[in-house]
Order: C-alpha cells, then structure tokens, then sequence
C-alpha cells in the first residue's frame, strides 16, 4: 500500500464533535426556488458557539452539504403559514437589520434565524432505523440568544405491527 502524506494530520471519523439537539442561530448560505414544485431548498450553517460553521466543515471533508444544515420551505397555499413563520423569524432577527421579506429568495443569503433542532428518526438504505438532527422550528435569533425556546421531544419513526388483522371466531364465504 502507498503511504499517504499528511496522514498524521486527518481527524478520524468519530472525532468530530456533532451538534446535539437545542438551539442555535445558524446564517443561510444557499437558497434554490422550485417553483414547479412551490417550495424553496434553503441550506444554512451555525453562525455562533462551539458548532460554528459545522456544517461547511462536514461539506469540507465530504462534499455534500449535511441534512441537518438543509430545510425546504413549502409556499403552497396550504403551507403559506409555515413559510410565513419563516419569513417573519428572519425579518425579527436584529442581525439582519430590519430586512423585509420581498419574494426574492436570493435576498436570504446572509441572512440568520434561530433554528430549533430536534431528533428525528428514519429508515436507513439497510432497513435500521436511524437517528439524525432536524430542523424542527425557525425564530427570531433573540429567542435563541434569551433561551425563550423548547428542544421538542423526539419524532418517532412509526412502527407498524404488521398487517394481520385478527378477525375472531367469523365466518368467511368460502372453505378453508
């Protein structure tokens, strides 16, 4: 096997302290319109504290931008009030002096909010259930910065327990 230089020098998997489940003022970094679909891909890192800029590290080492730095946010008509709630969480941010929303999407860029971050649990490619970091709420960064917020419980992947029916003692149309 070759010798790789600079080994001495990368961090092993592992090393990498992760951000855990709280809040945080993050900053966004990258906003794409869908407008077929009607929502909008915003990606954002952690602006402040011990996991500042996290998320451009992770993207550093691995070259995609790590789910927990990505949020989509619906403007479909039956969505418009969660989107507003975003907006208005960016608009009452003092960092972003006095900003307005104005549908301009890259107008966000720059711009910080308070992210509220949560456990979520989904299915891995092999079937496991797994756990990952989430956006779970957006609000005004001095709701971060005064602790005016609430970690949410963990969302649970459903389980089902199968889809046998136990029906008792009923007759059926036909012989067993």
């Amino acid at each position: 096997m070759k010798k790789i230089n600079g080994f001495e020098n990368v961090q092993a998997t592992g090393e990498t302290q992760r951000p855990v489940p709280g809040g945080y003022v993050v900053i966004i970094t990258k906003v794409e319109d869908n407008p077929d679909k009607e929502y909008l891909c915003v990606e954002f890192d952690i602006a402040e504290g011990d996991y500042a800029g996290y998320c451009s590290e992770v993207f550093g080492r691995f070259g995609n931008w790590p789910a927990l730095g990505r949020t989509y946010r619906s403007y479909k008509e039956k969505a418009l009030g969660m989107f507003k709630s975003f907006t208005k969480a960016i608009e009452d941010s003092p960092e972003n002096n006095g900003y307005k929303w104005d549908w301009n999407e890259q107008d966000l860029l720059g711009k910080e909010f308070g992210a509220i971050l949560g456990i979520e649990e989904y299915e891995g490619n092999d079937g496991s259930v797994r756990e990952g970091l989430k956006l779970a709420r957006c609000v005004p960064t001095g709701k971060i910065h005064s602790g005016e917020f609430k970690i949410p419980e963990p969302k649970r992947l459903e389980r089902g327990g199968g889809s046998f029916t136990d029906l008792g003692n009923v007759s059926v149309p036909f012989e067993l």
